[in-house]
């Protein structure tokens, strides 16, 4: 899917490896993604994506990493059977695809703002690389009025 895909995987290492070697992680930890453009809609080099990992209050995030709040409320979840690589970007895109434009239209709700990737990280065996997919997408959502 051009630039949109290309060095996900290694921000969110970078990502991961600040809170790791802060002592930030615990066995609960999940990584967010936060694409912020439809790329049916933005050209790919202008598209825009957030690698997130939650952080006690008070954590300060220093040079390229910022810090924000990720409101709660309901969400709509599809979760994949096998966690999906970041290079198969097409897929997560197909299933946006549907999420949007067959399931909302249909469910009584309307999206109330950028979906949420959950991410797995973990290392890869036999190596100090990590593995980075997607595990599920998620639309913020409300009843229709």
């Amino acid at each position: 899917m051009g630039d949109y895909s290309q060095g996900l995987e290694a921000v969110c290492e970078q990502v991961y490896r600040w809170a790791e070697a802060r002592d930030l992680l615990t066995e609960d930890t999940r990584m967010l993604g936060i694409p912020h453009n439809n790329p049916y809609l933005t050209h790919t080099d202008k598209c825009r994506y957030d690698c997130c990992i939650p952080v006690p209050g008070g954590t300060v995030a220093k040079g390229s990493l910022e810090a924000a709040v990720i409101p709660g409320g309901k969400f709509a979840v599809y979760e994949f059977e096998e966690p999906v690589e970041f290079g198969h970007r097409q897929l997560l895109i197909d299933c946006y695809s549907e999420l949007y434009s067959f399931w909302l239209p249909r469910s009584g709700y309307r999206y109330t703002g950028n979906p949420v990737e959950f991410v797995q990280m973990r290392r890869a065996k036999g190596s100090m690389d990590m593995e980075c997919r997607i595990t599920a997408i998620s639309l913020p959502i409300e009843p229709k009025s």
